[in-house]
């Protein structure tokens, strides 16, 4: 049986927790605002361009067997996420030294991301510490992320900073983080093989649906909405701010929403809630309203999906090696079909006029709702052969 940490290695797991959730996104979302000059520095077609998004996003999905795979490699979680970490930083590095080399990078940070992502709430169950607060650390860490990567990419290349170096800079975060993890002490929350067969398949399809919709939509926001307000006379600076501004607005969402899942009871209304609010904002968008109001709403309501989700891996799951195969399998799941709805979007968006692909959007943030409402159950999934257990009611946090 797995013991708490002692209160001494809890500050160096929470930091290392930050470190990590804080390289999840910068790789993507960097490239978000720069698009018209990374057309130019690279020679990427404008039809092609949703596959610079969409590319990584396909290979978090099909990659997601590499975390758990890893770790049994080098009989560690912590030297597993290490080693993505390296990843990031070397792919980052990579499509920066030469344009030849923009796909094969993409494809090594992509998969050093796949490996973080997947490993993340496995270690948080495998050492003992409370899911929310542990999910709430890292989920926070990761919109900080998300939200500097645009606004400082967008402002060094308006400074007249080359583009590739602008998107660069990334790869040093990437480096300083793996570091922290190679002093981390080690667990032995290693997910087992035989482990993807203990979790019914009926079980999982909620939390995998939900998770292929809330990526798909926060990849869609990544991809098209600062496309949407350069389209309108913005420039990379004004457009990677604007996205820095949903991802920003979603760092208290990513702190606090792990918190209220904790208790079972709270998890319908944050369902509802998200899920309207970000129905609402997509139709701001396609009603023409302002880039910024409706960023604002987004980060709200869309962005906090993630932290929820994950939060469902951790607190869903009996004991952390199922952790570890609910994690791997929704994410392989969900990022394998926001990646092909992905390039389905790329089509709609040829077709059809920005207010239509927002509507569009739009339906697609309500579809949330009744996901939600079932992955959110407040019991834990069954192993085969045994019943669902009710969650025990959250008094306290550790």
């Amino acid at each position: 049986m797995h013991q708490a940490l002692s209160l001494r290695r809890r500050p160096a797991v929470a930091l290392a927790l930050v470190a990590a959730g804080s390289n999840l996104r910068p790789a993507i979302t960097s490239l978000s605002p720069l698009m018209p000059e990374l057309r130019r520095s690279y020679h990427i077609p404008a039809q092609s361009t949703v596959l610079v998004v969409a590319l990584p996003v396909l290979l978090l999905g099909i990659g997601s067997s590499a975390g758990p795979a890893l770790a049994r490699r080098l009989g560690s979680p912590e030297r597993a996420v290490a080693g993505g970490l390296f990843a990031i930083a070397a792919g980052i590095a990579l499509r920066c030294a030469w344009s030849p080399l923009i796909l094969p990078g993409t494809v090594l940070a992509a998969l050093g991301i796949t490996v973080v992502a997947v490993l993340l709430p496995a270690i948080v169950r495998g050492h003992g510490l409370a899911g929310g607060p542990a999910t709430a650390a890292y989920g926070a860490a990761m919109s900080v992320g998300a939200a500097a990567a645009p606004a400082l990419s967008g402002l060094l290349v308006d400074a007249g900073v080359p583009t590739r170096a602008s998107t660069g800079v990334w790869a040093l975060l990437a480096l300083a983080a793996a570091v922290v993890w190679l002093a981390l002490p080690a667990s032995d929350a290693v997910p087992t093989e035989s482990g993807a067969g203990r979790v019914p398949r009926a079980e999982v399809a909620a939390l995998a649906g939900l998770f292929a919709l809330q990526a798909l939509l926060f990849f869609a926001i990544v991809a098209w909405l600062p496309d949407y307000v350069r389209a309108h006379g913005t420039d990379a600076a004004g457009a990677g701010l604007v996205l820095a501004l949903f991802s920003g607005v979603g760092v208290g969402a990513a702190a606090l929403v792990p918190l209220a899942a904790a208790h079972p009871r709270t998890r319908p209304l944050l369902v509802v809630t998200m899920a309207l609010g970000a129905a609402a904002g997509f139709a701001l968008l396609a009603a023409g309203a302002s880039p910024v109001l409706a960023a604002l709403v987004l980060g709200l309501s869309q962005a906090s999906f993630f932290p929820l989700t994950v939060s469902l891996f951790v607190l869903r799951a009996p004991e952390h090696r199922t952790a570890a195969t609910l994690s791997a399998v929704s994410q392989g799941i969900g990022f394998t079909a926001a990646a092909c709805c992905l390039v389905g979007l790329a089509g709609v968006r040829l077709l059809a006029d920005w207010p239509a692909f927002w509507a569009v959007l739009s339906v697609l943030a309500a579809a949330q709702l009744p996901i939600g409402l079932r992955a959110a159950a407040p019991h834990h999934l069954s192993t085969e052969g045994a019943r669902p257990a009710p969650e025990p009611t959250v008094t306290s946090v550790q």
